[in-house]
């Protein structure tokens, strides 16, 4: 965004400062992702609950700064219960989606049984981040 030839890397040139308004993201999300970015590790929660980490997923994928959220990410999925509960029927879907954006192919292989055995029409994507060709082959080819 800052260095391409969109509108804020132009300001950032020409101004030599920008400044960019964040109205969609959740605050605690947000501030999550602002503080792993400038290594103020301390004030990064040593565990998520899934509702968060599914935000979470949603901002690493905007930012495109998995690099720097995978050690996070590990041990956030790793703290989650192992017997992965659904408590409603989008819940296998934002699991495809943190096992998708944080690259994590044992969770991946997971869910998509889950989601095959789940599914028998088309997956709903609630708006998350799995490009189609992740939720074709879930059903096409795991289980």
């Amino acid at each position: 965004m800052l260095q391409g030839p969109w509108k804020e890397g132009k300001t950032l040139t020409s101004a030599g400062c920008v400044e960019i308004t964040v109205e969609d993201w959740d605050p605690e999300a947000f501030m999550i992702l602002l503080n792993i970015i400038h290594g103020h590790m301390r004030k990064v929660p040593r565990s998520l609950d899934f509702e968060m980490l599914t935000k979470m997923a949603i901002l690493v994928d905007y930012y495109e700064c998995l690099e720097i959220m995978e050690f996070h990410a590990e041990r956030w999925i790793d703290q989650l219960p192992a017997k992965r509960p659904f408590t409603n029927h989008d819940d296998p879907i934002r699991w495809l989606c943190i096992s998708w954006v944080f690259r994590n192919g044992k969770l991946f292989k997971e869910i998509t049984g889950d989601i095959q055995r789940s599914f028998s029409d088309r997956i709903p994507t609630l708006e998350l981040p799995i490009p189609n060709s992740v939720l074709g082959k879930s059903i096409a080819f795991w289980g």
